[in-house]
């Protein structure tokens, strides 16, 4: 019955049956290159953006860095195979970036994650976008941290939930955060089916997500570029993807970001210190 306990269905989390949109979840009772090691300390994150265009490197990192301000700066460097490395001074700045994204340039997504020193990293190694998700039309008993972690285990990896979102009712939706990989769809909805039988669809909004395909629903593509969609006979205004997958919108960006980037290697850092500072020299 639906009156039954919150610790009743926390129990039962264990038999949820999980897939794609068609399946969902059920209560039914039935049924490289290396990363150098620096002597002046340095956290790196690196990333790639989801494009096959060229980035404005000089453009980029103003722009990042404007949005980014980390306390304690960032330096900013290019690789190969459309890498770039992003050496932060100080734990909690490498972190935050992480955990405050995503993020993009000129609408082209950012994927990117925290790495250890010497590990070697390829393009193809970047391939999850972590985000937060809005959970709509989630049904009342149905909205406990066991099942937001099991829809956040549908949509991807998950990660946690948004506890403050939580207690705001009103707002109608529940965010959870998951990193997804791009290779694959977006996911739309999700069929729930509740402990007596009946179903619900539990929708899904992306936040700051940029460009994705309205036919094929993958991320980094217009459906105009894209090949399934050119082959298809469908018309654009019957494509299954549409803008109502996006949630919200974002505040104008600026575009200077030079008070927080460092322009020098962290052992030029180290130099200047000690050019500065006799005393401080290593005998």
């Amino acid at each position: 019955m639906e009156d039954q306990s919150v610790h009743s269905l926390d129990a039962a989390i264990t038999n949820l049956a999980i897939s794609e949109e068609e399946e969902g979840l059920s209560f039914a009772l039935e049924g490289g290159l290396q990363i150098p090691v620096d002597d002046f300390r340095t956290w790196t994150v690196v990333g790639r953006f989801l494009t096959n265009k060229p980035i404005k490197f000089d453009i980029m990192q103003q722009v990042l860095a404007s949005v980014w301000r980390p306390a304690m700066g960032v330096r900013f460097r290019q690789g190969e195979e459309g890498l770039f490395w992003f050496y932060f001074y100080h734990e909690k700045d490498a972190k935050r970036i992480i955990e405050e994204g995503p993020w993009s340039f000129e609408n082209n997504m950012l994927l990117c994650r925290l790495v250890e020193p010497r590990e070697t990293i390829k393009a193809a190694d970047l391939y999850l976008l972590e985000l937060w998700v809005q959970v709509h039309d989630l049904p009342p008993g149905y909205t406990s941290p066991a099942v937001l972690e099991a829809v956040g285990k549908f949509l991807g990896q998950f990660r946690r939930i948004d506890v403050a979102n939580v207690s705001k009712a009103y707002q109608g939706f529940f965010r959870v955060r998951v990193a997804i990989d791009v290779h694959k769809p977006l996911k739309r909805r999700m069929k729930l089916t509740k402990r007596d039988g009946s179903i619900v669809w539990v929708l899904f909004k992306y936040e700051r997500i940029t460009v994705f395909c309205y036919y094929c629903g993958i991320l980094g593509h217009l459906s105009k570029h894209c090949r399934m969609a050119l082959l298809s006979s469908l018309e654009p205004e019957n494509y299954p993807y549409d803008e109502s997958l996006k949630a919200g919108g974002r505040k104008p960006l600026l575009t200077i970001g030079e008070p927080w980037i460092r322009h020098v290697e962290p052992i030029e850092v180290r130099r200047l210190v000690d050019a500065r500072y006799p005393s401080r020299m290593k005998t």
